[in-house]
């Protein structure tokens, strides 16, 4: 394993489990949150903490707060993640956990944390990315290349370089090599909506920025999903119902599912909706 760059005290700080770890089935479910967030902003309000720990097995929830809201080095923030899944894991009722990332957590954080921290791999048991840029996106080059000339910024913050396609951070994590983060490491699965307004290409399949060798890859508007007229963008993937849905059976399988047992009631409730009482509880 790579060192941490940052005692643990510092590490574990960055954790917090909002219901506490009370030993559920289900064991814990990490989440990560995306590029220029924190854990509360992008969780606390949504299914996976007001709904998750209620349903299924029962999932003790927990979320990681990634420095500087995860706009400096991706490095920095994967040490995060991998500290966070070696922790938990010892804690969780299962002995090992689920994580969920989001954009930036969920394409190169968790997936820079499992190639270069291994210890983390056995400690995995699913791995789903929200809308995650495995390949980085092209719609940060022109920002970052041009800059914003309105208010004479012309840089980007550290990880959005990183993210931009092209880097030598992504050439780094999609390695083929033995190890490499260019497949997956665990049971992934991978969904996304092809009207991302933040991460590209999204289409074709086989180009998608969030498509990763070896996982199971769902789009929101896939036949077998909801279909084209299902509307999500970048931002909501993370309340999303549908998702959530797909989540849900992934967590009580215990591995990436296919699209068979999925239920697609979930395609019809309003994600602002998403509340205990609704279908999505049951």
């Amino acid at each position: 394993d790579a060192p941490y760059p940052l005692p643990t005290s510092t590490l574990q700080s960055a954790i917090t489990c909002p219901l506490g770890i009370q030993g559920k089935a289900g064991g814990i479910v990490l989440l990560v949150h995306g590029t220029g967030s924190t854990g509360s902003e992008s969780w606390a309000s949504g299914p996976y903490v007001k709904v998750l720990p209620k349903v299924g097995k029962g999932y003790d929830v927990c979320w990681v707060d990634l420095p500087s809201r995860s706009l400096t080095d991706a490095q920095l923030s994967a040490s995060y993640v991998a500290y966070s899944i070696s922790h938990l894991s010892s804690l969780s009722s299962t002995g090992h956990i689920s994580v969920i990332g989001h954009s930036q957590g969920g394409g190169l954080n968790i997936q820079w944390a499992l190639q270069f921290y291994p210890s983390t791999i056995p400690l995995v048991s699913n791995y789903i990315g929200l809308a995650p840029d495995f390949k980085g996106t092209a719609e940060s080059l022109a920002l970052c290349k041009n800059g914003l000339a309105e208010v004479g910024v012309k840089t980007c913050a550290q990880s959005v370089w990183q993210q931009t396609v092209g880097s030598r951070y992504l050439a780094a994590q999609n390695s083929m090599l033995q190890g490499g983060g260019g497949r997956a490491l665990v049971p992934t699965t991978a969904i996304l909506t092809i009207t991302d307004d933040v991460i590209q290409p999204e289409l074709p399949r086989s180009l998608a920025t969030s498509n990763l060798p070896g996982a199971s890859v769902h789009g929101l508007q896939d036949l077998d999903f909801c279909g084209p007229a299902h509307v999500a963008d970048h931002f909501t993937m993370i309340i999303d119902s549908a998702a959530f849905g797909l989540v849900l059976a992934t967590l009580e399988a215990g591995k990436p599912v296919s699209m068979s047992k999925f239920d697609k009631t979930y395609c019809l409730v309003l994600s602002t909706f998403l509340l205990p009482s609704s279908p999505c509880a049951r």
